[in-house]
């Protein structure tokens, strides 16, 4: 069973583009496993002079942890 992007967005506070995860693949207990191509995204609103910093990792952590 996998979540998709839709389900994501109720899961989560972020809207829009700061929606930044595509699908949860699998969870249980102790981990989550999420595909998102968004860091590859020229809008994603992280990116700055076309890069996403190391620290932008933490809030796709974060959205995880959230679902």
């Amino acid at each position: 069973m996998s979540i998709e992007k839709a389900e994501i967005r109720t899961l989560i506070p972020h809207a829009g583009l700061m929606c930044l995860l595509d699908s949860v693949l699998k969870w249980d207990d102790e981990s989550i496993v999420c595909r998102s191509e968004t860091h590859r995204d020229p809008t994603n609103p992280l990116r700055r002079d076309g890069q996403l910093s190391a620290l932008h990792a933490l809030e796709y952590s974060a959205q995880a942890a959230a679902v």
